[in-house]
């Protein structure tokens, strides 16, 4: 019992050094203008790595991405292009945000087919140009270089953050050989709540062996990994210069930060909404796992004769917007064999839901869905 006790008190000792170490360093980076190289910014210190998983993805919720107390107001300006399943370009863009409070946000997606602004504000969420979501996979790397860390799972941020971690169930930790890189790899298999503990096909997490820098994460829910690379040092946290996005092995997506610097005056006229701006129905983001577990209704796909006949199957990644009522009201594709992708639209549109509670009222939510067709059911 007292081992027990001394080695509990330990692990708590050495996570409150590593979160001490990492609030120096954020301290003595905060007059940064520039992001710069990891390996540059190495004489600031890097905290200690716990051994404790928990504490692990604590320590790198803490230090990766741009949210959390203390930050300081920051612009950042991403370049991307997209690509098919082939690895050809189908697309380029640009996308900007200026940061200067949980509630006084900024973005503007630019590109050939697609350009909108979003304000966010105590109000609400605001938008000009096209009023859907940016295309499939836009939306999440915009907030892979932000918030890599709880953009994988539908969880909050800031002080909020800290108590959703400690309701994840974690799986046994893995080390991983990646590119002659050594990594600590984290598996997400659950969480508890009031309502009692639920299994998920949660993410993996991996980082770095010695420092809590997150390299990679993927979602078995919808195959899909991000890859971080070329990390930078900015406000004492880890940023990721170039973000690849894998889809079943084929990267299809990549995007490169042109440029990160602190916002040195807050200019209110800047976030203050347009005139014609529209104020944006509520919505969250939740992992495929979760909306699966609220599947109340589903209709069969009816798998097409030619691609049946032609031996094609595969697994269709859709992204949907469920309605407060649990309907389908938009869904998109995202990949998989264009023969099978119809079929298993047609099908999703029919599916219902269990409503999203969010602090006990319904909601809307945009999630994935795997349609599966195999040969031979």
């Amino acid at each position: 019992m007292q081992k027990d006790t001394l080695v509990r008190f330990l692990r708590y000792r050495n996570h409150l050094f590593s979160i001490a170490m990492l609030a120096l360093a954020c301290a003595g980076a905060l007059a940064q203008d520039k992001a710069i190289p990891v390996a540059d910014a190495a004489a600031q210190g890097a905290p200690a790595m716990p051994t404790d998983s928990r504490e692990l993805l604590q320590l790198a919720a803490e230090s990766n991405g741009l949210t959390g107390a203390g930050v300081q107001p920051w612009h950042l300006k991403v370049s991307y292009t997209a690509l098919d399943e082939s690895g050809i370009a189908t697309g380029q863009g640009t996308f900007e945000e200026l940061w200067a409070a949980p509630r006084k946000d900024k973005t503007t997606y630019s590109s050939a087919g697609f350009t909108q602004t979003n304000y966010r504000t105590d109000k609400g969420l605001y938008r000009t140009g096209a009023q859907t979501f940016p295309p499939a996979p836009l939306g999440r790397a915009a907030s892979e270089f932000s918030s890599p860390f709880f953009s994988s799972v539908s969880g909050p941020s800031g002080a909020a953050a800290a108590a959703f971690l400690q309701a994840w169930i974690l799986g046994k930790e893995e080390k991983r050989n990646q590119n002659g890189m050594k990594l600590r790899c984290v598996d997400v298999k659950g969480w508890t709540s009031a309502a009692g503990t639920r299994p998920m096909n949660g993410p993996t997490f991996c980082f770095e062996a010695d420092r809590p820098i997150l390299r990679s994460s993927s979602n078995p829910m919808d195959s899909t990994e991000w890859a971080l690379s070329n990390i930078l040092s900015f406000q004492g946290r880890y940023i990721a210069g170039d973000i690849e996005e894998i889809r079943n092995g084929k990267p299809i997506l990549k995007a490169h930060l042109e440029n990160i610097e602190l916002l040195k005056t807050v200019d209110e006229a800047e976030f203050a909404p347009p005139a014609d701006a529209v104020l944006v129905p509520l919505k969250v983001n939740i992992s495929g796992g979760v909306a699966a577990a609220m599947l109340v209704q589903r209709t069969v796909p009816e798998y097409p004769i030619e691609a049946k006949q032609g031996g094609i199957s595969g697994t269709v990644v859709l992204q949907a917007t469920i309605g407060k009522d649990g309907h389908v009201t938009d869904v998109q594709p995202m990949s998989g064999p264009p023969e099978l992708r119809q079929a298993a639209l047609d099908a999703v549109r029919t599916w219902v839901y269990k409503p999203y509670l969010l602090n006990g009222d319904p909601v809307i939510v945009n999630t994935t869905v795997n349609v599966v067709f195999t040969l031979g059911n």
